[in-house]
């Protein structure tokens, strides 16, 4: 049995040494099917072979032979799938050529398809043969090499050259006639196996055993599919050396035609030449490829062989790149598709088809604040309030209804002119001159606003915010109504500007001050000031209308520029005519809407939020609050300031990154402070960067109260004034060894304070000790002869004593410790040189 295994695997691989698709004969295949089926798999594993699946017959055992793979994958996957799909954008190859491709093809074995009744009996086919009734049995009859088969008790009968449907009837009689009371029923159980031989442009020609019912495309497909360089449109049969079948695999794929698809016969060769006439076919067609053209096929053929064009195609004319012959370069003509019936087509010529313009004609669009925009149809008289006719239905609720513009296009340069117009006045008298017509391809735009003010209920329970709110408020409305008409008018700005030059400047205009959209703005014609504040949105309530400055530059004799200003009136406004690059200026009220405030806590009548004027001071302030209360101590007057405090903050940083270089640049040297505890001052410099400030100015707010023009500070949005209850205490801290408070007794002093505290600690520094005034002034008493009483300083309640520690201290020790050491030593050398 061993041998009967070898010797099948080593003609297997024999063959496939000499050919990529090695022949198996039947006898061969009878070998290995006797042979038990866990070694059949176990064999076919080792020698590379790919079983039949389960069910199908013998002779369509494919083998995965390693040099078929290998080609395969070598070969370029094309697609003669739709362009819509990714990969056909992508490869753009010949269509049809991945109809035979194996990792896609739907090709199904020969083997499993039904056998059609004209199929013609040969050689090596097997009938199944079904007797019941009187007798059942099922007899498997297979027509030998004598064309005969033996059926039993009814002897031999010759099939062979019968189509399956006579045969049928043939069995079916004999039966009836020999055999009473039984019934038959015949069919084709396994087929012959035929030889064929595949030449030409197929990627793995030779000789091959298929099935009787293999055709043209299945043969082919056997074949691993025709190469690069292969046609598609005339592959030959070739029978006893004459052409007896030519198939165009485009009939099938794209008419359905499979005709030419004949079924093949022992000894038959499949013959795929060269292709002769390829040409490229791109763009707005349904499907861009490459196509083979055959016979006397023109230009219309082969843009019907693309799908037609598109909808977005320019069906007039294509572009036809025509191949030079070798001495010429190609050339580029443009074919009218009425005449592309008569156009040939030569090999490596290109046809391009145009898209369609976007361009719509007969239309209006409408941007801007409306509830439809986009593109609306044209017609004659039309007019605004034909697109516009009813401020709810048809706009926004933003919606601007004192300024709209028209663009349209004009001359062969197709320059844009802008009419600006106003909605109410077009509402209100409809089919006037204040309701413009429109032309086709004109473009409306309508510009939005921001409403009044709005703030929330419960901000109104603290009426000193509302005023800082509204500012703010405006002013965002005012930068996202200046955004919302830049971006509808930067495109129509860069057009005016493109098409201006040195002869036609641009005609734009600019605005700037107290309007709620600065911005440059088109100038229309006739535009005046008046004009352009509208277009700015209007003014704000800050602003000023008692005149506006006009700058408007002139061109000097001697080529330089100069700028003059006109002051216009509001009643010369809305007559003043704009030019090109004028600037118009509404000027601003001086000190209006300013909501800088300062805040007043403590011992005052009505203390609270105020809004400041500028130039008002600490005096004016406390007269505002309702003076002081009778329990108010002006002494501890406490006042902050945001600038201070920003100050504070900047010089904390500035600290912070000090100390970072200094110990960056200790670390890099052999200074001993580099074994510093690094931690404590990571720790240290992390404070001071993240330190907030207090802010807090030392004021004389009695000096300032009494007229003091010096101590009388003026005031500052963010500034806050605290006054403090009157206070019945010294308080002392730092190294005293019991801080606190004590009562106010003017006949103490601050060594009497001091010792009310339990004396300073030995780690005190009492030549340097200060006292804090509650205003948060800082003073240093003077020390007498003896250096213990202080004598210089008049203590107020709310003073603060601050004993600060002595940055010189060493503990002692430490200190008696090493001495001991020392003359501990000493003592041990002098007994050791006494005992020499």
């Amino acid at each position: 049995m061993k041998s009967v295994v070898n010797g099948f695997f080593g003609s297997i691989l024999l063959a496939t040494s000499v050919s990529a698709a090695p022949q198996i004969s039947p006898q061969m295949l009878d070998q290995f099917k006797s042979l038990p089926q866990s070694q059949q798999i176990q064999l076919a594993k080792q020698y590379g072979i790919e079983l039949p699946q389960s069910g199908s017959s013998s002779a369509g055992v494919q083998l995965a032979v390693p040099v078929e793979k290998a080609i395969a994958q070598e070969t370029p996957q094309n697609s003669f799938a739709s362009p819509a799909s990714a990969s056909a954008k992508k490869t753009a190859g010949r269509f049809g050529l991945s109809l035979f491709n194996r990792d896609v093809s739907t090709f199904a074995p020969t083997d499993n398809v039904v056998v059609p009744s004209d199929y013609r009996l040969g050689v090596g086919d097997e009938l199944v043969v079904q007797l019941f009734g009187k007798e059942n049995s099922i007899t498997n009859l297979q027509i030998g090499r004598d064309g005969v088969v033996n059926f039993p008790k009814l002897g031999p009968i010759s099939l062979v050259g019968l189509n399956f449907e006579d045969a049928q009837q043939l069995l079916k009689t004999r039966v009836k006639e020999q055999f009473i009371g039984v019934d038959v029923a015949i069919s084709m159980g396994r087929l012959r196996a035929m030889n064929i031989f595949l030449s030409g442009e197929v990627k793995v020609p030779g000789a091959y055993s298929v099935s009787a019912l293999t055709t043209v495309t299945q043969a082919i497909f056997q074949g691993g599919g025709i190469s690069d360089i292969g046609s598609l449109r005339d592959i030959q049969v070739l029978r006893q050396n004459k052409k007896v079948a030519s198939f165009d695999v485009y009939d099938l794929l794209l008419k359905g035609d499979g005709s030419g698809d004949v079924r093949l016969q022992t000894g038959d060769v499949v013959f795929v030449p060269t292709y002769k006439r390829i040409v490229d076919i791109s763009g707005e067609v349904k499907r861009p490829m490459k196509y083979e053209v055959a016979g006397d096929e023109r230009l219309s053929d082969a843009l019907k062989m693309a799908g037609g064009f598109s909808s977005d195609a320019l069906s007039s004319e294509v572009v036809l790149i025509k191949n030079g012959d070798g001495t010429q370069l190609p050339q580029a003509l443009n074919v009218a598709t009425k005449d592309a019936t008569s156009i040939s087509l030569s090999d490596g010529d290109i046809v391009r088809v145009l898209p369609l313009s976007q361009s719509i004609s007969n239309t209006v669009t409408v941007d801007g604040a409306v509830s439809r925009d986009g593109v609306m149809g044209w017609h004659e008289n039309m007019r605004i309030t034909s697109i516009i006719s009813d401020v709810q239905r048809d706009l926004t609720p933003n919606a601007d209804l004192t300024y709209s513009l028209i663009l349209r296009e004009v001359g062969t340069n197709l320059d844009i002119e802008v009419i600006q117009f106003s909605l109410v006045d077009a509402l209100l008298s409809p089919g006037s001159d204040s309701d413009p017509k429109l032309e086709s391809r004109d473009r409306v735009l309508i510009f939005s606003y921001e409403g009044e003010t709005k703030l929330d209920a419960d901000r109104f329970t603290d009426q000193s915010t509302i005023a800082k709110q509204e500012q703010e408020q405006e002013q965002e409305q005012e930068q996202e109504q200046a955004a919302r008409r830049t971006f509808l008018l930067k495109p129509v700005i860069e057009k005016l500007r493109a098409q201006s030059d040195s002869q036609r400047l641009p005609l734009i205009a600019s605005i700037s001050g107290a309007v709620r959209a600065q911005s440059t703005y088109p100038l229309a014609n006739g535009l005046t000031v008046n004009g352009l504040v509208k277009a700015a949105g209007g003014t704000t309530d800050a602003a000023f209308t008692g005149s506006y400055e006009v700058r408007r530059l002139a061109e000097l004799p001697d080529g330089s520029t100069s700028a003059k200003i006109f002051d216009v009136s509001s009643a010369d406004a809305r007559t003043f005519n704009l030019k090109p690059l004028d600037h118009v200026t509404v000027k601003r009220k001086a000190n209006w809407g300013t909501t800088e405030k300062v805040t007043v806590s403590g011992e005052f009548l009505y203390p609270g939020e105020y809004v400041i004027m500028p130039g008002e001071t600490l005096k004016d302030l406390v007269t505002r609050a309702g003076g002081l209360s009778a329990e108010a101590f002006i002494g501890g007057a406490e006042f902050t300031r945001m600038a201070v405090k920003d100050l504070e903050q900047k010089q904390a940083k500035k600290f912070a990154n000090d100390i970072k270089r200094t110990l960056a640049a200790t670390l890099l040297t052999s200074e001993q402070e580099k074994t510093a505890d690094l931690a404590t001052l990571n720790d240290v410099v992390d404070k001071l960067a993240n330190y907030e400030g207090k802010g807090r100015l030392v004021i004389d707010l009695k000096q300032a109260l009494s007229g003091d023009k010096a101590a009388n500070l003026v005031l500052q949005d963010g500034d806050r004034l605290y006054i403090p209850k009157q206070p019945f205490s010294i308080a002392v801290v730092g190294e005293v060894r019991q801080p606190g408070a004590h009562l106010f007794d003017q006949e103490l002093s601050i060594d009497d304070y001091l010792s009310l505290s339990a004396g300073s600690t030995v780690r005190s520094d009492e030549d340097n000790l200060y006292v804090v005034r509650a205003s948060g002034a800082v003073i240093r008493p003077e020390t007498s002869l003896t250096r213990f009483v202080k004598t210089s300083v008049n203590l107020q309640p709310g003073d603060t004593i601050v004993v600060p520690v002595d940055g010189g201290y060493q503990n002692v020790l430490p200190f008696w410790r090493d001495v001991t050491q020392v003359i501990y030593q000493g003592v041990v050398s002098i007994a050791a040189v006494s005992g020499l």
